[in-house]
């Protein structure tokens, strides 16, 4: 299986993006800029979709498991069906994105707030049940890149 870290683009200059665990089924891939406090945008792309096959973007504490595929307690995602999850909580933001779209995905830790926005529309705003003693990080997950 091909390594699929290039395949998960995150536009801030100074992100580098890391695979976690084993090459074969779903991956998962964060940036190694850590979320303690404060504010966060990124701008993320998806090089490759498989069809039929689900990814998504958002925000999750560094003990994710990749099994979960970011929808699990404390955690915030946009998948590119159209799907969020808040806290485990599935909304239909009926907005959905392929590669090459732009993803910008925002956490405000201290005010609990995430946001997502596609190509610079904004999709979903919500209050988010954040761990505020966990670090977080910015987290793609891939069924199958393509």
């Amino acid at each position: 299986m091909k390594d699929t870290a290039d395949w998960v683009i995150i536009g801030n200059e100074e992100t580098r993006v890391r695979r976690k665990g084993e090459k074969e089924g779903p991956s998962t891939h964060y940036s190694t800029n850590m979320i303690d406090k404060g504010r966060h945008y990124y701008e993320v792309r998806f090089a490759r979709i498989a069809e039929d096959k689900r990814v998504q973007i958002g925000f999750a504490p560094a003990n994710v498991a990749k099994e979960e595929y970011l929808v699990h307690d404390n955690s915030a995602c946009l998948q590119n069906n159209g799907l969020a999850f808040i806290n485990c909580a599935e909304k239909n933001t009926e907005q959905k994105f392929g590669p090459d779209d732009v993803i910008g995905c925002y956490l405000d830790k201290d005010a609990a707030t995430v946001a997502f926005y596609i190509n610079g529309s904004e999709v979903l705003k919500s209050n988010f049940n954040i761990d505020q003693s966990a670090e977080y990080y910015l987290i793609g997950t891939l069924d199958a890149p393509g």
